[in-house]
């Protein structure tokens, strides 16, 4: 009998033994959601905090998102941001406006992955902003505007004269704008937020068309003049110039693009009879578009160089130009700027009697009381064309229907880009 009793005592040890263990090997972290924060239309931040690894130590942690409550980490939308324990940030990125999204915060170890609380909130509403030149009658001077959500808009340039020619709004609502600013000469200028960076010194002129922003480096097209008095074609990474002509005959660079580190800028350089010939340069090689004309809009999308102009034929004509082919736009008399979404090539110009007109594969649509067509956006159905009526107030349109941003009707006036973000 007392051998049993000992038997039994004995299993009934290693039994206890054996569910602690089994118990610990099944221990998972505890972690915690951060409140999401810095809310745009596309992106947000968020994080959380692996307070314990519990039995083995947290290989991967991060958060998790989606429109559906109770995200898991088996969803794409699951940056790792490191291992072990304590706090850490999370980027949101692909959102959509508007939209309710559930996060939790995840944290993996050999036993599984367990999840924080879920924390929701909503995507901003998507904004527009357009730039351009107005006639600041203050301080009787042109100067670059900004207008934001049909807003009465806003003077960059402080109480110097200045022009704003390109716009690039960032995901996290960063806004950048190139031109030129004149105290004594024109200078080659952008404003990230209103705060100029001035890329040229002043002794000559010089200005820019063109911005386009990758992470943190901001890359700017355009011209400066040099000594004997010959534009030159250049574009400026980060305030570092790269010049993309000689300086023997006048050249000018109207737009730029970046992607996979690729620096594709387009633009146009005078022949040795004084003829604009179309170029585009791939990471600084100049390649000749066409016989004639300017290359004045890019835009790339995958593989695929998109870009649009003027070319001299027997006459002035728009052109679209894809991967080598030219194709001609039918009654245009200029392209100015581009927009791809999915198959559909939208680009905005003027028509054959010089008022404003965009096409859409081809197909022109004319704007009514439009003088000048200058950039456009497209986003979802919404089609959105800035440029300046007939009477030079600058305005945009969205589907057609027009908005004016101003009431001034001085010449200079005109909105020169557009982006929905």
């Amino acid at each position: 009998m007392q051998r049993l009793l000992t038997y039994i005592a004995v299993l009934s040890l290693l039994f206890s033994c054996k569910k602690e263990d089994d118990t610990a090997a099944t221990n998972l972290p505890a972690v915690t959601t951060t409140v999401i924060s810095a809310i745009t239309s596309t992106t947000a931040a968020g994080g959380g905090t692996v307070r314990s690894e519990g039995s083995t130590p947290v290989t991967s942690r991060g958060i998790v998102w989606s429109t559906q409550a109770n995200p898991t980490a088996d969803l794409p939308t699951k940056p790792s941001d490191g291992s072990g324990t304590g706090s850490y940030t999370s980027t949101i990125t692909g959102l959509t406006a508007n939209t309710v999204y559930h996060v939790r915060a995840y944290a993996t170890n050999s036993a599984g992955t367990a999840y924080g609380n879920e924390v929701t909130f909503t995507a901003a509403a998507a904004r527009l902003y357009v730039c351009g030149t107005e006639w600041n009658t203050s301080l009787s001077k042109q100067q670059c505007k900004i207008w934001i959500d049909n807003n009465a808009g806003t003077f960059w340039g402080g109480n110097d004269e200045s022009f704003g020619e390109s716009m690039y709004v960032s995901n996290s609502g960063d806004i950048y704008v190139a031109g030129s600013t004149k105290v004594t000469q024109w200078r080659a200028t952008y404003w990230k937020n209103g705060t100029p960076t001035y890329l040229t010194d002043g002794n000559y002129e010089a200005g820019v068309s063109g911005i386009f922003v990758a992470g943190t480096d901001v890359y700017v097209c355009g011209t400066e003049r040099n000594p004997a008095g010959v534009l030159v074609a250049k574009y400026w990474k980060n305030g570092v110039a790269v010049s993309l002509t000689d300086g023997t005959t006048d050249a000018e660079a109207n737009d730029i693009s970046v992607s996979n580190n690729i620096v594709r800028v387009v633009g146009y350089v005078k022949n040795s009879t004084g003829i604009k010939t179309a170029r585009y340069w791939n990471d600084g090689t100049s390649n000749l578009i066409g016989n004639g004309g300017a290359a004045n809009g890019i835009f790339v999308s995958g593989n695929d160089v998109h870009i649009v102009g003027t070319y001299n034929a027997s006459s002035d004509r728009a052109w679209y130009w894809k991967n080598g082919s030219i194709i001609d736009l039918n009654n245009g008399y200029g392209a100015n700027e581009l927009f791809i979404t999915g198959n559909d090539v939208y680009v905005a110009g003027f028509n054959d009697s010089y008022n404003a007109a965009y096409w859409k594969n081809g197909t022109m649509v004319n704007l009514t009381d439009g003088a000048s067509a200058n950039a456009i956006y497209v986003a979802g159905n919404d089609v959105y064309v800035a440029g300046k009526t007939l009477s030079n107030i600058p305005c945009y349109w969205k589907n057609g229907q027009k908005t004016t941003l101003s009431s001034n009707t001085d010449w200079r006036n005109k909105a020169t880009d557009i982006f929905y973000r």
